[in-house]
């Protein structure tokens, strides 16, 4: 759980910096556990403290973020396909100056993620055993040599 009635909005807590937005959901839909979306979070709604994070929901979608939606559909959508993350085990694969990077696997099922909360690129130098693809993008990775500032990659192995 990101946010709930009785806090300020995720979203205004980052100061609307989608890119932080999308490392903390990411982390959210990927990790253990059963995710919880406050409503409208996943619109990009924002709110201050109690009332101001019980705000209506806009059922106008011209109020809608849609980048924000599109990524919780895309994730939802991981999360639903994958037992790895549903019942997988956790384990943390590597960290330095910011990125984390961990893996949620089972025997026939294998997510990676890798996050960096800073805004200047990590290093990290990783050779991966088998074939994975980047959620994202649709590209084959066989390495991890750095990870971008203030980013997350999901990559699902093949």
């Amino acid at each position: 759980m990101l946010d709930s009635h009785d806090t300020t909005r995720i979203f205004t807590e980052l100061n609307e910096d989608i890119n932080r937005l999308k490392i903390a959901v990411g982390i959210q839909m990927t990790f253990v556990g059963a995710p919880v979306i406050y409503y409208g979070d996943e619109i990009g709604m924002t709110g201050g403290k109690d009332p101001w994070c019980r705000k209506p929901f806009p059922w106008d979608k011209e109020f809608w973020n849609m980048d924000i939606y599109n990524y919780y559909k895309k994730l939802i959508k991981l999360r639903k396909n994958h037992n790895a993350l549903k019942y997988g085990e956790y384990e943390v694969l590597k960290t330095k100056l910011g990125a984390l990077v961990y893996k949620r696997y089972t025997d026939n099922d294998e997510i990676i993620v890798i996050t960096n909360s800073r805004k200047i690129p990590v290093k990290l130098n990783m050779e991966l055993k088998g074939k994975y693809m980047d959620y994202f993008t649709g590209k084959e990775i066989n390495s991890i040599d750095k990870i971008s500032g203030l980013s997350i990659k999901i990559l699902v192995r093949q």
